[in-house]
């Protein structure tokens, strides 16, 4: 199954897509500054998250029904 965007939802995930890109390297930077195993653990973990984030927006906008 195939989902057709509007112009105005493309747009509105084209943005999105981006605040995850930037959110993923923040989180990224900062575990690599982090000297707290813990906290340096925290952040590789919200990467993580912020990266299924980006793997489900660049699903729908390739058209593709995204697992949940």
């Amino acid at each position: 199954m195939a989902i057709n965007l509007t112009q105005k939802e493309r747009m509105l995930l084209e943005d999105q897509k981006s605040h995850e890109e930037v959110c993923i390297q923040k989180y990224n930077n900062y575990a690599n500054q982090a000297k707290d195993p813990e906290l340096k653990q925290m952040f590789k973990t919200y990467a993580g998250q912020e990266q299924q984030h980006l793997n489900t927006i660049n699903q729908i906008l390739s058209g593709q029904v995204p697992n949940m």
